[in-house]
């Protein structure tokens, strides 16, 4: 089995975003150090991406058997959100089994064994709760995406593929990647004909949402439609049930929060966190810190003790530390990144 990772260096630039990178780097480096230490030395573990990230890893250390510059040769239009990358590089290795883990993913346990696919979780029915958002107005406002057969009229729940993975053998592994990649292609081209006025004023998370039809409802209805039962990381029996978005329902501004409070406060239990909820706001950022911690936080509830070993060097490199920094110098710019 080959670990996967994906990191597009396209919007990658300290001259603008040296913050922003540097916390991009720092929460990278966690997961990937995380995925090292749980699963050990001897774990096939690539990373994919292009010239300018071969670099980075390089020179901050993440600890990758290997490093494929592939995405330099990306061969399609380059899509507008960097997580459209994903797709592409499930698609190179066919013959393996394979498990991509996004690079806002911690762990301390092993990734649970399955039979054909795993996924991070059930989002539930998503995708009618959606459209009453002032994103996806303006979105649909702007342009009709062009959706694969597997989805038209079909836009209800999604997996979640914080992780995502399949056996070589796997049914659908095939078809979703394929459709993926092509139909990713086709909505970029849609995107990128849009004026630059146009998709500059589009909302936070409209240019994101054809990636998420994509790897998330397309994954569902494959799944539904060949009768496979895809393995959870988050486990139903530790972090309950799906939580069900129903239209004019008194409790609906709950729903999203219901989704982060599944995804986040059982991290202790399932050795797993996926932070991609927890970047967008200051409140959300201290709850960050806190499931983080720092290099002396509780190393059962925490993660960042759990991979202290190596995190001095690499804030050194990056950030800049003194000669022999104190504990204390190292938790301030923890915090500083984390809170960025």
């Amino acid at each position: 089995m080959k670990i996967i990772q994906t990191f597009a260096t396209d919007n990658f630039d300290d001259n603008v975003n040296f913050a922003l990178n540097t916390q991009q780097l720092f929460f990278h480096y966690l997961s990937a150090q995380s995925i090292r230490k749980v699963y050990g030395d001897d774990q096939e573990f690539i990373l994919v991406t292009d010239t300018k990230g071969k670099e980075l890893a390089t020179i901050y250390g993440l600890p990758y058997s290997s490093i494929s510059t592939a995405l330099d040769d990306y061969p399609f239009n380059r899509p507008i959100e960097l997580s459209g990358y994903k797709g592409y590089t499930l698609s190179l290795y066919p013959d393996d089994d394979v498990i991509h883990v996004d690079n806002d993913v911690v762990i301390k346990k092993v990734l649970p064994d399955f039979t054909d696919t795993i996924v991070q979780s059930n989002e539930g029915n998503m995708l009618e709760y959606v459209p009453e958002t002032a994103w996806h107005i303006a979105l649909a406002e702007a342009v009709e995406l062009t959706l694969p057969p597997v989805i038209r009229n079909r836009l209800t729940s999604v997996y979640n593929p914080g992780v995502i993975g399949f056996k070589a053998s796997s049914i659908i592994r095939e078809e979703y990647i394929e459709t993926h990649n092509e139909y990713l292609d086709k909505n970029t081209v849609l995107l990128r004909n849009l004026s630059v006025e146009v998709l500059d004023n589009l909302p936070p998370y409209a240019t994101q949402y054809i990636n998420t039809l994509l790897e998330e409802s397309v994954l569902f209805n494959l799944c539904i439609d060949n009768n496979i039962t895809p393995t959870e990381v988050l486990d139903v029996d530790v972090v309950g049930a799906v939580p069900v978005y129903t239209p004019d329902s008194p409790t609906n501004p709950e729903y999203f929060s219901s989704l982060r409070d599944r995804s986040n406060n059982f991290h202790t239990e399932l050795g797993y966190l996926h932070f991609f909820m927890l970047k967008r706001n200051t409140a959300e950022k201290h709850r960050l810190l806190n499931y983080l911690g720092n290099m002396n936080s509780d190393y059962t509830t925490t993660f960042i003790p759990f991979v202290s070993e190596t995190i001095q060097a690499f804030l050194s490199s990056r950030y800049g530390l003194s000669i022999n920094p104190s504990i204390e110098e190292i938790n301030t710019v923890i915090k500083l990144i984390i809170l960025t």
